[in-house]
């Protein structure tokens, strides 16, 4: 593994605990609700983009058969409320390249955020997973500022004091519903 790999790597897995505490979830709540299998169906066939594989971020992941680019469907993550592989195994990064795409029947979709090569492991934002699963919970004000000083730390920006990040996150949080990614973050000053 490279050195690059590695930071992105230890990046992934500071931001999903950040998320964790952001929305005041326990390790213990999130372990039982990802063994939870009462929702779970297999993989419709058909869709054989995607595959179940180990994962260097955590346990398994889904990872791409063949090559994709910006807005190309990877495959259903929910279908009528029940989770996909595709759904269940996606792992979170702070710089996703997979998004989750509501659909008007409630369905989601998985979408690609960048172009992925065959091998790349799909990777989501949980927080934007959330926002579009209608979760609709509470964060925590104070840990989503921390969340953004580490990520601007992580990307080496310069750090602004919390009331310029408040005023940041507050048009972020108005735009997306969530904090996104910085570069998500950036488009909403173009």
């Amino acid at each position: 593994m490279t050195r690059e790999e590695i930071y992105l790597l230890e990046e992934s897995r500071q931001d999903y605990e950040r998320w964790r505490i952001e929305y005041g979830f326990t390790k213990e709540f999130v372990d039982a609700m990802l063994a939870y299998q009462g929702d779970r169906i297999p993989m419709p066939s058909g869709f054989d983009r995607v595959q179940l594989q180990d994962s260097i971020i955590e346990g398994q992941g889904m990872f791409l058969l063949q090559d994709a680019n910006v807005g190309d469907f990877l495959g259903p993550g929910r279908i009528e409320s029940k989770r996909t592989p595709l759904g269940r195994y996606t792992n979170h990064s702070p710089r996703p390249n997979a998004y989750f795409e509501l659909q008007s029947n409630g369905d989601l979709h998985v979408i690609a955020k960048t172009r992925m090569l065959a091998d790349d492991e799909i990777t989501i934002d949980y927080r934007q997973a959330g926002a579009v699963n209608g979760v609709g919970l509470s964060c925590i004000r104070v840990e989503m500022l921390k969340t953004l000083q580490i990520r601007c730390v992580n990307l080496n920006l310069p750090v602004k004091p919390d009331e310029e990040l408040g005023r940041f996150l507050d048009m972020a949080l108005q735009t997306f519903g969530y904090l996104p990614s910085i570069p998500d973050m950036l488009t909403i000053l173009r």
